[in-house]
């Protein structure tokens, strides 16, 4: 952990499908981690953010507070994202939730959705897809600043291609980067013949 002490300022943004945190925020074990991790975390004078779809209810939560609108590129288009902050137990923890209808295909409260056997994982693709396009954007556009980018599953991994390949996210290649596999069975591979 020597590494640790060569970032002055220790803000770190956890990108993740689910967050043990929010009510109805967990599914499995990575609401478990996202709920555990960034306390521990802060307990070490860490500030974290922990963002995840709102997917049509977690802005609705009580306290959620609206602080911004960013503007996505995704798929051929141009969309806008409504940011929540939802307050936390803990002090040194942010909880972001980004709204908009792409996260609530199957309604509101759908944190997965089960897609027929010719097209697994289709309807999340899109989803945790567009999540990653909506986080970048989030930090292009200084709605958080952070030092390192904790990455959580195939979920948010997109964003990692994003600042990597695509010119209006080279910014965010100086800020580091942890790529966490919670479960390496389920890598939201489907098949794309025809698709």
């Amino acid at each position: 952990m020597s590494g640790m002490n060569t970032i002055k300022t220790r803000n770190l943004l956890m990108l993740a499908a689910e967050n043990g945190a929010l009510n109805g925020g967990k599914v499995g074990g990575i609401g478990d981690v996202l709920r555990d991790l960034p306390v521990a975390l802060a307990d070490r004078d860490w500030s974290v953010t922990v963002m995840t779809p709102s997917y049509g209810m977690f802005y609705q939560q009580e306290g959620a507070l609206h602080i911004t609108q960013v503007e996505v590129a995704f798929s051929g288009s141009s969309t806008e994202v409504d940011v929540y902050r939802i307050p936390g137990r803990h002090a040194g923890i942010s909880h972001l939730v980004l709204e908009h209808t792409i996260f609530s295909p199957k309604g509101a409260g759908h944190i997965y959705c089960h897609d027929e056997a010719s097209a697994p994982f289709a309807t999340d693709a899109t989803k945790f897809a567009f999540f990653s396009a909506a986080a970048a954007a989030c930090i292009k556009a200084n709605v958080v600043t952070p030092d390192v980018i904790h990455v959580h599953d195939w979920h948010g991994a997109f964003l990692l291609a994003l600042r990597e390949y695509d010119p209006d996210y080279a910014s965010l290649k100086k800020i580091r980067t942890v790529y966490t596999i919670h479960n390496l069975a389920l890598q939201g591979i489907r098949p794309l013949t025809g698709h």
